[in-house]
């Protein structure tokens, strides 16, 4: 359990890691009878949420108010428990807040049971509500906002606050903002006795379909999958310049795909990477930064990629594998500019390999865990030949079961109480992106009600004066700033109910304005200052965090550059012609080019400013959608290179700075 009084940058992947600590503290005789039956009341709600959207997949889902009801009050009993107000202490204050969060966990199992023991009269009432009816839902949407505060910190909380004042006392804003004021009873309508508010897309994925994927990437992280793809990512780019961090870029790109989160991926894999990059001169500095921004990209890397990826086909209204699909070129060109950065950082700085005797072999690393892969090409197979989003994850989980009794990667076989804990894992993993989903829940029917969505967007539409690119701006600005406070899935909400619609009545593409939003919130996990990936990085390579935050910036520059090429060319997310997206994917390649050598201050030979200016000046000239443009950006690029082999010719025995590795 962790105390709420602890550093608010805490997440779900710490908790994770003392899971199977959590399971020893159960059976352990020495534990208080009161621990005990809580981390029991762990145990068996954790197994409910799981078996619960197992038998959902087979025999279809509860009505849904009462599927995403039952995932809310889980959720926020494990919360409860697992988040206590006070871990440890002594004295009447202690007890006092101990009290507190029992009382709390018995009036939720009482709300429970005061709405599913008469759902359909509920649900019904909500014109008419009773005074417990009220009571109840009132309650819930406050437990809901305490424990986002105590998992997630007070920024959503604040958020959620200043949007309610708005919907309760509209009239007494300025100008644009004024809006009708909303009855209190009829807010808590709203948000809570129906599918609009609390219970709209951010719980219904969470309900319906999420945690069998987060149960998937917990397994497979139980069988070795950890290991296989660290040994992969060796085997295949350990030999070439700076191997250390291609391993780093590639085994992050691999865990990524099945984890879609950013700090679990950073704690997985970097344990491994961060050490072995230092051993190969790279600075701790630097070391940091490529696992940080590697472990980001998890997000955009499908098959299954982050929450706010599931919200976002919720939202839209699309199938999943539509995102999958639109995902794909973005989330190669991320890594393909991670690898061409570090490879240049390597070749000025003359950074090593790793040797070939520390290399496993290709093959015999395929044929022990390649088996592993299959999992996820079953989970690929089945949504691309049609299968709902909860059964492909279904058909996975269940194969990755499978292979897992059989021939798990260089550890033990999964057996029954490992698969315990792995689901354990699983359910507690996702407690604070439940809590988000409940709050940003909220916002989104605070938002229905009031109208603030469409008077927010309207406001944007008259800040950018109706101009794209100013508008573009503001967008970015505003989803950093919320990221650098909130989890992925609020901002994207946040984002999709005010300022995406904005987009959308400037031309933009819908799918491209979403993935926009989308992107911009996961940037803020690299964006300095508050850059939680990055200090999490650099808690295992011991450099300075604010440094390492900064240099990830740097080498993750493309992940701030592709939605713009995105958002003005939508080719780059399958939204054209066969024609479109070849040259826009040219095009972006060479945006990247251009980037990685003005972030690495090397290309065939040191650049210097000048060489800078005249590339970043090429790349806007790129993105800019003009054929007249484009055209003078890769003229000014070809220049370049030209200049640098001309300049290569004539250099004699000039030989690489090594200031990075100092």
């Amino acid at each position: 359990m962790v105390d709420v009084n602890e550093r608010k940058d805490i997440s779900s992947e710490k908790i994770a890691m003392d899971s199977e600590s959590l399971y020893e503290k159960l059976i352990d005789k020495k534990e208080s009878m009161l621990s005990r039956i809580l981390l029991f009341i762990v145990l068996i709600v954790s197994l409910i949420t799981i078996f619960n959207q197992l038998l959902a997949a087979y025999y279809g889902a509860m009505e849904p108010f009462l599927q995403r009801c039952l995932t809310l009050i889980a959720f926020l009993i494990l919360a409860l428990i697992l988040f206590p107000l006070k871990e440890k202490g002594q004295g009447l204050k202690f007890r006092l807040f101990r009290a507190l969060d029992l009382i709390m966990i018995v009036l939720i199992i009482f709300s429970a049971y005061w709405i599913f023991h008469d759902w359909p009269n509920f649900t019904d009432r909500w014109r008419n509500p009773s005074l417990l009816d009220y009571a109840v839902s009132l309650f819930l949407i406050l437990v809901t906002l305490e424990l986002t505060r105590r998992t997630i910190g007070w920024v959503l909380v604040i958020l959620t606050g200043i949007f309610s004042i708005h919907a309760l006392f509209g009239e007494m804003f300025p100008g644009t903002l004024k809006a009708a004021n909303i009855a209190p009873e009829r807010l808590i309508e709203i948000i809570f006795m129906g599918v609009y508010g609390i219970f709209s897309e951010p719980i219904a994925v969470l309900g319906s379909y999420l945690l069998i994927f987060i149960a998937f990437g917990t397994i497979l992280s139980y069988v070795g999958a950890s290991n296989f793809f660290k040994d992969l990512a060796i085997s295949l780019v350990g030999g070439i310049a700076g191997g250390a961090a291609h391993v780093a870029t590639l085994s992050s790109a691999f865990l990524g795909s099945i984890s879609g989160s950013p700090i679990a991926n950073v704690m997985t894999t970097g344990i491994f990477t961060i050490p072995l990059m230092k051993a190969s001169r790279f600075s701790s500095t630097f070391a940091g930064a490529v696992e940080s921004v590697a472990s980001t990209g998890g997000q955009l890397m499908p098959p299954i990629m982050g929450t706010a990826a599931f919200i976002m086909a919720a939202f839209i209204g699309v199938p999943y594998w539509d995102i999958v699909e639109a995902s794909l070129l973005p989330s190669l060109l991320f890594y393909i500019a991670v690898f061409w950065t570090i490879f240049l950082y390597a070749k000025r700085n003359r950074l090593e390999t790793i040797p070939k005797s520390e290399r496993p072999s290709f093959r015999k690393t395929l044929v022990q865990g390649g088996h592993l892969l299959l999992p996820l090409i079953v989970i690929t197979g089945a949504m691309a030949y049609g299968s709902s989003v909860i059964m492909s994850g279904v058909y996975g989980l269940f194969s990755l079961i499978v292979l897992g009794l059989i021939k798990p990667y260089q550890t033990k076989r999964l057996g029954a109480i490992k698969l315990v804990q792995a689901f354990q894992t699983s359910a507690i993993n996702t407690v604070p992106v439940a809590m988000a989903c409940g709050a940003a829940g909220i916002i989104v029917g605070v938002m229905n009600v009031s109208g603030l969505g469409d008077i927010l967007s309207m406001l944007v539409m008259d800040i950018s004066g109706g101009n794209i690119y100013i508008a573009i701006i503001v967008t970015a600005i505003v989803a950093i700033i919320l990221g650098l406070g909130l989890p992925t899935p609020a901002v994207y909400v946040t984002m999709a109910i005010t300022i995406v619609p904005a987009l959308v009545n400037l031309g933009v593409d819908m799918l491209a304005a979403h993935f926009f939003v989308f992107y911009y919130g996961i940037v803020s996990g690299i964006t300095p200052p508050v850059a939680l990936t990055s200090y999490a990085a650099s808690s295992i390579s011991g450099a300075d965090p604010n440094k390492t935050g900064n240099e990830s910036f740097k080498l993750g520059v493309a992940t701030y550059v592709l939605p713009i090429i995105f958002i003005l060319e939508p080719a780059l997310i399958l939204q054209g012609t066969a024609m479109e997206i070849i040259l826009v994917f040219i095009l972006s390649l060479t945006v990247i080019f251009c980037l990685g050598i003005t972030m690495s201050k090397w290309f065939l030979l040191p650049i210097n400013l000048l060489d800078q200016i005249i590339l970043i000046f090429g790349a806007v000239a790129l993105i800019v959608p003009n054929v007249f443009t484009c055209i003078i950006g890769y003229l000014i690029v070809l220049y370049f290179i030209t200049k640098q082999i001309m300049k290569k010719i004539n250099s004699k025995d000039l030989k690489p700075s090594n200031e990075l590795a100092q």
